[in-house]
C-alpha cells in the first residue's frame, strides 16, 4: 500500500511543479525546468520543496531580468544585487517567508554557479534571516468560531458547495491545504470507511476514519458538483480548465468563508484549523506521540511548539520533553 500511495503522491506533486513552469512567462521556463531536474537528480529534494520553491525562483528572476534573457542577467549579478533584490522582494513579509526566500535563493544561486553563470561569491551574499526555535506561541481559530462558520457557510453555488465540503475536512482532521489539494479519488475509500491523506514536508500518510460529517458534504461535492476532468485530485476550480485547486488558492477561499461569515482571525488562512485541531488534542490530554502521528510528523520534535498553548500541559507532559526543553 505505502509504495502505490508514494506513488501516486509522487508524481500528483511533480504534476503541480510541471503546472507552475508552464504558468511561468516563456522565456523563464527552460531555465525553470532546468532548475527543477537538477535539483530533483542532482540534490535528492523531494517534489513539495521544488514545487514551492519555484514561485520564489519565478519571482527572482523576473525582478533580476527586467525583460532581457535571463541567463544574461544572471551572469551580471553582483553581491549589491544580491541584496538588494533580497530586501525588495521580502520587504514587509514575516520571518517564514524570508526564510523560505532565502533557502531557495541559496539553491537557485547553487545551480547558477553550477552552470557556470553566476560567480560562487554570491551565496556569500544572500542574506540570513534569524529566526529562533519555539519563539512564537501559535494560534488557532477557537471551537466556537469554527461552529459558527461551519454552520453559516451557504451551498448554493459549486465554490459553496466544495468549500464546505474543504473546511470541514480541514477543521475535523487539522490537514494541510497542501494534503487536500493533492488528496485523490483513490485515496477514499468509502466502503472501508476510511480516507488516506498525503504526507507533506517530509512527514507521512495519516489514514483516518471517513466520519459522517465529513463523507456528506464530500459525497455531496463529489456527486452533484465537481466537473468532469482529467485530474484525478478531488478539489478542483469551478471554471474551466478544471485544474487541482493549490493551497494558497485554498487559503484564500478560507479567508473569503471567514470574512463572509463575520470572523476575526489571526493569522488567516486554512493553517489556523490544523493549529486548532492540535491544541484540542492537547487540551483532551492526549499525548504528545498521538498528536504527532495524527498531524502527520515523523519527530515529536514537530510538536513542540504547542506545548506552550497551556501551561498546565506542558508540566504534564514535560516528562517527555526533557531533550527538547533542556
Amino acid at each position: 500500500m505505502s509504495e502505490s500511495w508514494s506513488n501516486w503522491h509522487d508524481q500528483s506533486e511533480w504534476d503541480a511543479a510541471l503546472r507552475r513552469v508552464s504558468s511561468t512567462e516563456p522565456e523563464f521556463q527552460p531555465l525553470l525546468r532546468e532548475f527543477m531536474d537538477w535539483s530533483r537528480f542532482d540534490r535528492g529534494l523531494q517534489a513539495c520543496t521544488i514545487h514551492h520553491g519555484l514561485r520564489y525562483a519565478r519571482d527572482f528572476l523576473a525582478r533580476v531580468s527586467a525583460g532581457e534573457d535571463p541567463v544574461a542577467a544572471l551572469r551580471g549579478l553582483t553581491v549589491d544585487h544580491i541584496e538588494s533584490f533580497f530586501v525588495q522582494i521580502t520587504r514587509g513579509k514575516g520571518d517564514r517567508t524570508r526564510r523560505a526566500f532565502q533557502t531557495v535563493l541559496r539553491r537557485l544561486l547553487r545551480f547558477t554557479n553550477h552552470k557556470g553563470w553566476t560567480d560562487p561569491q554570491l551565496l556569500d551574499a544572500v542574506p540570513s534571516v534569524r529566526t529562533y526555535r519555539l519563539a512564537h506561541v501559535v494560534r488557532g481559530i477557537d471551537d466556537d468560531k469554527i461552529h459558527a462558520l461551519l454552520t453559516s457557510l451557504p451551498d448554493s453555488t459549486p465554490a459553496e458547495v466544495r468549500d464546505r465540503a474543504i473546511l470541514v475536512m480541514l477543521a475535523v482532521y487539522g490537514v494541510r491545504s497542501g494534503q487536500l489539494g493533492r488528496l485523490r479519488l483513490e485515496h477514499l475509500r468509502w466502503k472501508e470507511k476510511r480516507i488516506l491523506f498525503p504526507a507533506h514536508k517530509g512527514g507521512k500518510p495519516v489514514l483516518h476514519v471517513l466520519l459522517p460529517q465529513v463523507a456528506h458534504p464530500l459525497a455531496h461535492y463529489l456527486r452533484e458538483v465537481r466537473p468532469d476532468s482529467p485530474y484525478r485530485e478531488i478539489f478542483l476550480t469551478c471554471r474551466k480548465p478544471y485544474t487541482p485547486l493549490s493551497p494558497s488558492i485554498m487559503s484564500m477561499r478560507v479567508r473569503i468563508c471567514l470574512a463572509r461569515a463575520g470572523i476575526e482571525t489571526s493569522p488567516t488562512g486554512a493553517h489556523i484549523f490544523r493549529h486548532a485541531f492540535a491544541i484540542r488534542l492537547l487540551r483532551q490530554h492526549c499525548d504528545l506521540k498521538t498528536i504527532a502521528d495524527l498531524l502527520g510528523h515523523r519527530d515529536l520534535g514537530s510538536v513542540a511548539i504547542y506545548t506552550k498553548v497551556d501551561e498546565l500541559a506542558l508540566r504534564e507532559v514535560c516528562t517527555e520533553w526533557l531533550e527538547v526543553l533542556e
